[in-house]
């Protein structure tokens, strides 16, 4: 915690849809003279993790750098600050650990388990590439279920050599019986892989075939994405997974037409996310379009 330079924040009110208005209203609870707070028609400055763009700051007097929020429902009475430095945010801590009042609710400020991407960036490059993969990898994960219990079980089998290391076999032994697990494993992931797409195919056999996507190409970049040929059981949680950036607003999945509505605060948030992705993208062992909405 000695180089934590990002804070947590619960018992928020329920914070309004914008994120820019959120982070006026509480930039006014901790500075009344901020300038993003006399002036509501001043751009609020956007910090990229990745970039040669001059930081700017939120909040000069407590040199706050971004207010993020949790993309979750369940914690949208809570937020992260990230400050410029550690020292900036033991300061504040100090400043308003037990002061901090919004709206009639006494605010609860702890650090938070690990910096934000943009603290990370702001000193640790390798400890932001290592969070960026982590980040890529789940996504990854997330849309293909055979990769993700291969991932599993590589991280079994190491587990596994650490365990055998401990009560004293030898290496050859350890090779041996890994190797053993990992056939076994290996056959039930391609069994259980196999079971899946005959379950896939039966349903698109029983009039679930693949919709014809809708034209997206035409329609000019906006805020919301447009998701089409969703397999029949998606949840909004595993689109989470896949779609999930620092401005996302809400998905809206309409499961009767297998398409979804993932709505950004800003285009480029967006635009982000469909370049990183593409036009189609390999979910949950189906091609989804990826598109625009109208």
């Amino acid at each position: 915690m000695h180089d934590l330079k990002t804070l947590y924040l619960q018992n928020i009110p329920s914070r309004p849809r914008s994120k820019a208005n959120f982070t006026r209203l509480l930039l006014k609870h901790l500075n009344p003279k901020n300038e993003y707070v006399k002036n509501p028609r001043l751009p609020l400055p956007k910090n990229e993790t990745v970039g040669n763009s001059k930081l700017q700051l939120l909040d000069t007097t407590n040199n706050i750098v971004a207010v993020s929020l949790s993309r979750s429902l369940k914690l949208r009475n809570q937020c992260f600050i990230t400050f410029i430095n550690h020292a900036a945010a033991q300061r504040f801590v100090e400043t308003f650990g037990s002061k901090l009042m919004i709206g009639g609710r006494k605010i609860d400020i702890h650090f938070s388990n690990k910096d934000s991407l943009l603290g990370l960036a702001l000193e640790d490059g390798a400890a932001l590439d290592r969070a960026l993969k982590t980040k890529q990898l789940k996504r990854k994960l997330a849309s293909d279920s055979t990769k993700r219990e291969q991932h599993l079980l590589k991280r079994r089998l190491r587990r596994l050599r650490f365990n055998l290391r401990s009560k004293g076999l030898d290496e050859n032994t350890i090779g041996q019986i890994c190797e053993a697990v990992k056939a076994t494993k290996k056959q039930n992931i391609t069994a259980k892989s196999i079971s899946r797409n005959k379950v896939t195919n039966r349903k698109l056999g029983q009039g679930t075939t693949k919709l014809p996507a809708s034209a997206t190409s035409a329609n000019p970049p906006n805020k919301i994405l447009l998701i089409q040929n969703l397999p029949p059981d998606t949840t909004t949680e595993a689109l989470k997974d896949v779609f999930q950036g620092e401005n996302l607003v809400e998905i809206r999945l309409v499961n009767v037409r297998r398409v979804a509505f993932v709505e950004y605060q800003q285009i480029d948030d967006a635009k982000s996310i469909k370049d990183s992705l593409g036009d189609t993208c390999r979910f949950q062992n189906s091609d989804i379009s990826i598109g625009f909405a109208k």
